[in-house]
């Protein structure tokens, strides 16, 4: 196999892999869970890694007991959460049901926090959470533009090594020893 197709086989296959990577990087991600909240001052939390520029959103039901309290903290409000009680969400809500949404720049870990009430911290809730991650993912992005770039130079490589082969070939051999007859009669036929 001469160099040309190898280079033209490699670069195929950078592309396919490039363009996988590049339809990964626009990811969305679905999840439903069910969880309990135990009675006392206890909170249950989703972390939610979030992809450059991403956004986390669904909605929630209590499915059985009181209403609850929910929250979305950024990664440094939610240890102040964590540590206190006391911090600023980007989002609440409460009740029995609900939807939320919250966006992020960059990228981060936001956090989704189910607690009691003020007046239901004697029950247990059973709450089911549906929500969609979404964004571009950066660490599939990159590689894959890097990757297709690779792909289409190893293509452009292997189209310049193709016609240096053709302009190195040696030229076909000439035949020397025919004779060009002006008459092309057969001998012993009439004209």
């Amino acid at each position: 196999m001469n160099k040309s197709r190898i280079f033209q086989i490699v670069g195929l296959v950078l592309v396919l892999i490039g363009l996988f990577a590049l339809l990964s990087s626009f990811p969305d991600n679905t999840k439903t869970e069910t969880f309990t909240i135990p009675s006392g001052a206890y909170f249950y939390r989703f972390q939610a890694p979030l992809l450059y520029d991403g956004e986390v959103h669904g909605n929630f039901t209590v499915t059985a007991g009181d209403p609850v309290k929910m929250m979305i903290f950024t990664e440094p409000e939610y240890k102040k959460y964590e540590q206190t009680g006391v911090a600023v969400p980007i989002f609440t809500t409460s009740g029995s049901s609900g939807t939320f949404s919250a966006k992020e720049a960059g990228t981060g870990t936001l956090y989704m926090v189910f607690a009691h009430t003020s007046d239901a911290y004697e029950n247990t809730t059973d709450t089911q959470i549906t929500y969609t991650l979404s964004g571009v993912a950066i660490t599939f992005l990159v590689p894959g533009i890097i990757l297709v770039g690779a792909g289409v130079a190893m293509a452009v490589l292997s189209r310049r090594f193709r016609r240096a082969e053709i302009a190195s070939a040696p030229p076909s051999p000439v035949a020397t020893d025919v004779t060009l007859f002006k008459d092309q009669t057969p001998p012993g036929s009439q004209p």
